[in-house]
């Protein structure tokens, strides 16, 4: 039991911390768009400045392993770099508008992850 303890504690920490980690996962019961999984990242990750701008990665299916991935930039507007379906392209323009600000706070390091992904709307 102490070392689950340890381990959850361990993970708890990190997924919070986002100077650590630097992204966050969102769900689609957290987004509202069904058959995706989105990746916030910040603009560092382990102190290093990516050399990207702002974007959110849409990986289609369910899960992060062996999905195809698109990158949306945090612009306005935002511009899709790869292709996916129409549908799911239509949500994920609606998702960025209704977190606009959330998402890009999160890319300039000004809130937590935890603040972050408790704040996000959903579609």
């Amino acid at each position: 039991m102490r070392f689950i303890n340890k381990i959850k504690g361990f993970l708890e920490n990190v997924m919070y911390n986002h100077e650590v980690l630097g992204m966050s996962n969102i769900t689609p019961e957290d987004s509202g768009i069904k058959g995706v999984v989105l990746w916030a990242s910040t603009g560092t990750v382990a102190g290093k400045k990516l050399k990207h701008g702002p974007r959110l990665k849409v990986y289609l299916g369910t899960s992060l392993v062996g999905a195809k991935s698109v990158s949306v930039t945090l612009t306005k507007p935002p511009r899709i770099l790869g292709d996916m379906p129409k549908r799911v392209e239509k949500d994920v323009l609606k998702f960025i508008d209704l977190n606009f600000d959330l998402l890009l706070a999160h890319w300039e390091n000004k809130i937590s992850s935890k603040t972050f992904l408790l704040n996000l709307k959903s579609l």
